[in-house]
């Protein structure tokens, strides 16, 4: 973000620049938390593990955006009249891991046991992630569109299909 305006006030190189809060969807990586819990239920549902979900702390809060609601909002902003301004990508509230958990959970095919990884604890944590877009909005009149049920189920069954076909983004 700073690299890319001083970049812009030094040389005058045509940045936007973008704080984008936290993307899922389908395709990403299961080094992801949301991602790799959706996996986790896929492959329980598949027989490939046992029907457990492994966690890390769930009372954390983050904004969560739909990748693709992420992407129209870069190809709006890639725009001559932005350049040199700055731009949060946000939906602008925070969802507990617990409640995503909760969802995913009841889209499974079977019942899950949730179990705390003491390894997927971080030592530090923010709690609360949340992002202001009323900049990005006034400018272009983007919001997201896709619902986080859909996010979600679109990460469900994305896992679904790359492990029936036995491959992983990794």
């Amino acid at each position: 973000d700073l690299l890319g305006l001083q970049y812009y006030l030094a040389y005058g190189l045509p940045v936007v620049r973008v704080r984008p809060f936290t993307h899922i969807g389908p395709g990403q990586s299961e080094r992801f938390s949301i991602s790799g819990f959706a996996r986790q239920i896929a492959e329980a549902e598949l027989g490939l593990a046992p029907p457990v979900l492994l966690v890390g702390d769930l009372n954390v809060e983050r904004d969560l955006l739909d990748v693709r609601d992420v992407v129209r909002a870069y190809e709006l902003v890639a725009d001559q009249r932005f350049v040199g301004q700055v731009f949060n990508i946000a939906s602008g509230y925070s969802w507990k891991l617990a409640e995503v958990v909760e969802r995913l959970l009841a889209m499974a095919r079977l019942p899950l046991r949730v179990e705390q990884d003491p390894g997927r604890l971080r030592p530090v944590e923010i709690r609360v992630l949340r992002g202001d877009a009323r900049a990005l909005r006034a400018a272009t009149g983007w919001c997201p569109e896709i619902p986080l049920e859909q996010t979600l189920a679109d990460t469900l069954d994305y896992w679904r299909r790359t492990l029936r076909r036995g491959r992983s983004t990794e």
